[in-house]
C-alpha cells in the first residue's frame, strides 16, 4: 500500500473518530427556532452541521478565488 492512502485512511479514521466524540459528549437536547417550527435536536449534531456547512462555504469561497486568478493568469 502506498504511503499517500494510508495517510488518507488514518485521516478518515480520525475524522470519523473525532465526529464520535462531538455527537456523544455534546448530548444536550436544545431547542432550535426556525421561522415557523420548533425543533429538538442534540448539541453535538448542531455542532457537527455548521462544521460542515463552514467547511463548504470556505472550500466553495477557495473554488472562487482559484479559478478567479486562474483567469487573471491566462489573459
Amino acid at each position: 500500500m502506498r504511503f499517500s492512502i494510508l495517510l488518507l485512511m488514518i485521516l478518515c479514521s480520525f475524522l470519523v473518530f473525532s465526529a464520535y466524540l462531538l455527537l456523544s459528549l455534546n448530548s444536550d437536547i436544545v431547542l432550535v427556532d426556525f421561522l415557523f417550527q420548533e425543533v429538538e435536536i442534540s448539541l453535538g449534531l448542531i455542532l457537527l452541521i455548521f462544521l460542515l456547512i463552514g467547511f463548504f462555504t470556505a472550500l466553495l469561497l477557495e473554488l472562487i478565488n482559484f479559478f478567479r486568478m486562474k483567469k487573471n493568469k491566462n489573459e
